[in-house]
């Protein structure tokens, strides 16, 4: 016998005489469309618990029917924060959901994964609400291995479960998501539409930026761009600002590789956005340049920040003044003290602390790949710093790190840069690293090929080929008519003539 509470108890069990799935929602839908999810909400989490353990994978349909109605009654509350928190239904619903979550047989979420996303995007938001996201990263975790149909696609719960882990700062949980390769798109099958696709690209960047996996997070950053959108949203925004800061972790300086397609007013429309974080990657070349950009245009900034900011930004120029030379200095400390609220209001200037002394290794490391030797005087003017003193430290720590090899030689303030390759070529971890980056090339070749056979077998292409070899067909009929070139007398009209000369 079918347990919970009476009227859900009757609704589910209805699913018991349906023909299809198709029929077994419907029939709930309908039974719920009759009642107010007021009166039955407290009979979630009871009922969840027996269509959970029910062999029949339709009452778990059914139930992520009813919850998917309980959400709507409560995105209704959305507006009004203090309401939804005292909404009597609340604790029932996130229960539920829990149970659901972590419990629910696959065949069941298959049968509705509309309601299912609905369910989890719910969830979610209300974890956050009530600032217990960490209750949430396992039962999303978990949501996300039954709606997917293999470990390579991406779904929607994707985004509601690395916001989670960002939010309560479990950015391990994260980590095997954001790297694999997840190239499966669904839309229909997960319910993946435009703003998802972003929010996983965008939330994966930051758990990369957060795991200082800069050169993943810039791959992330980049895929944002490339998701096609009616207007520039404030996710794209606020990866452009992500973009201009990784690219001077990885690259030490401002690279703008946006994809070529973007156009210029788009482009343009992010670097005015985003302003700020332009000029303070363009602060750190080296080349002194009239700057002829608009400035951010701030107040003072003794008008916008308080006496602890002050503070803060004057220690932040103490610490950056022991690194970077004079005239570098000047540029990118008056950049950053023109631009410092702007930073600390969208809660970067972690990330533009860490650009201020990576950038100066990242240069470093570039000589690397140029010269085999090079003078201290010369380093210094390359990297931009004070003094010869401040480049010798910089290479000495570097080479303690063990992120360049080098020796100094005293006596004639040259550095010589040592290629290690040499001597660790044929070592058993570079032969296995090398092993598995082939393995890589090949399973990405692979998966061009098998892309390439769907869109050469998807029937809307197809059509759109065959349409478009129709029309040049018939534009060529109608060219040669007007011409007169099919005339039965071989006769060549003088316009033909003339162009074939």
């Amino acid at each position: 016998m079918f347990g919970g509470g009476k009227f859900l108890k009757s609704v589910i069990e209805k699913t018991n005489s349906a023909s299809s799935p198709s029929e077994a929602l419907n029939l709930v839908r309908d039974e719920l469309k009759k009642s107010d999810p007021s009166n039955w909400l407290d009979e979630l989490p009871q009922t969840a618990k027996n269509a959970v353990a029910s062999s029949n994978p339709l009452h778990g349909a059914g139930m992520i029917v009813a919850m998917s109605s309980a959400a709507e009654k409560l995105s209704s509350k959305n507006s009004d924060e203090s309401s939804m928190q005292e909404f009597p239904g609340l604790y029932p619903f996130v229960e539920a959901a829990e149970i659901l979550l972590v419990e629910l047989s696959r065949e069941s979420v298959s049968a509705y994964p509309g309601g299912f996303v609905q369910m989890c995007s719910a969830y979610s938001e209300l974890c956050l609400i009530h600032h217990k996201p960490l209750a949430s990263v396992h039962p999303l975790r978990s949501a996300i291995s039954k709606i997917q149909a293999d470990d390579q696609q991406i779904t929607s719960v994707h985004s509601f479960f690395l916001r989670a882990c960002i939010a309560s700062k479990c950015y391990k949980f994260a980590q095997p998501y954001v790297m694999a390769d997840l190239h499966k798109l669904d839309p229909f099958q997960v319910r993946l539409d435009t703003m998802s696709l972003l929010s996983y690209f965008y939330y994966s960047s930051i758990v990369c930026i957060a795991l200082k996996n800069f050169t993943r997070a810039l791959h992330f950053l980049k895929l944002v761009f490339v998701v096609p959108e009616d207007a520039i949203s404030v996710i794209v925004i606020e990866a452009f600002k992500r973009y201009v800061l990784v690219s001077l972790l990885v690259h030490g300086e401002f690279a703008d590789e946006l994809p070529p397609f973007m156009s210029p007013s788009t482009h343009r429309m992010l670097k005015v956005s985003s302003l700020a974080y332009v000029r303070f990657a363009e602060s750190f070349k080296v080349e002194e340049k009239p700057d002829t950009k608009d400035k951010v245009v701030v107040p003072p900034l003794s008008e916008q920040m308080e006496d602890q900011e002050n503070l803060q930004a004057q220690q932040q120029e103490q610490a950056f003044g022991r690194h970077f030379g004079s005239e570098q200095k000047s540029k990118t400390l008056k950049v950053l003290k023109e631009c410092f609220p702007i930073f600390v209001k969208d809660n970067l200037l972690g990330l533009v602390k860490q650009c201020l002394s990576h950038t100066i290794q990242v240069k470093i490391q570039r000589l690397t790949d140029t010269y085999l030797t090079y003078s201290l005087e010369d380093i210094t003017k390359s990297v931009g710093l004070d003094s010869v003193s401040y480049a010798e430290k910089w290479i000495l720590l570097m080479v303690e790190q063990g992120k360049v090899h080098a020796k100094i030689d005293q006596s004639k303030q040259m550095v010589s840069f040592i290629d290690d390759d040499d001597d660790n070529a044929d070592t058993l971890e570079d032969l296995i690293e090398f092993e598995k980056r082939v393995k890589t090339v090949q399973i990405l070749g692979n998966k061009l090929l098998e892309l390439h056979k769907q869109i050469q077998l998807d029937p809307e292409h197809v059509k759109r080929v065959l349409s478009a070899e129709a029309g040049e067909a018939e534009a060529k009929s109608k060219w040669e008519q007007n011409t007169g070139t099919g005339d039965s007398d071989g006769d060549v009209p003088n316009s033909v003539e003339m162009s074939g000369k």
